[in-house]
C-alpha cells in the first residue's frame, strides 16, 4: 500500500449516490467544478430547463440514484404548507382560526 493510499484513508459505503459522485470526480470532472455545481444549486428554487427531454432524465437518474429524494421533496413541502397553514390560524388575532383549527380536526376524527 503507497503512502498516500494509507494517508488518504479507506471508505465503504453503500449509498449510490456516493459511487456515482465518486466515480464522475475519479474519472470525470474536477472537484472543483462538481463543488462549484454543487453550491450553485445548493437552494431550493424552482428551475426552469431549456431542454425538457434532459431534465426528465436527470430526474429519472436522481430517483434511481437516491430513491426517497422525491419522497423527501414531497414531505417537506407538506410539512411547510401545514407550518404556513397554523401560522396563520394562530396569528389571525380573535382566536376564531384556532377554533375552526380545533373544529376541523374534530369532525375529521369523527368526534
Amino acid at each position: 500500500m503507497t503512502d498516500l493510499h494509507k494517508r488518504s484513508g479507506s471508505f465503504t459505503s453503500k449509498n449510490r449516490l456516493t459511487a456515482f459522485l465518486y466515480d464522475l470526480m475519479r474519472d470525470h470532472l474536477t472537484i472543483g467544478v462538481v463543488e462549484a455545481l454543487t453550491n450553485a444549486n445548493a437552494v431550493d428554487r424552482e428551475v426552469k430547463y431549456t431542454n425538457g427531454w434532459l431534465a426528465q432524465y436527470a430526474q429519472d437518474v436522481a430517483g434511481r440514484l437516491a430513491p426517497n429524494i422525491f419522497e423527501t421533496a414531497r414531505l417537506k413541502k407538506e410539512r411547510d404548507d401545514a407550518v404556513r397553514l397554523l401560522e396563520r390560524l394562530f396569528n389571525s388575532g380573535d382566536g376564531t382560526g384556532v377554533a375552526h383549527f380545533l373544529s376541523t380536526l374534530e369532525s375529521r376524527d369523527g368526534k
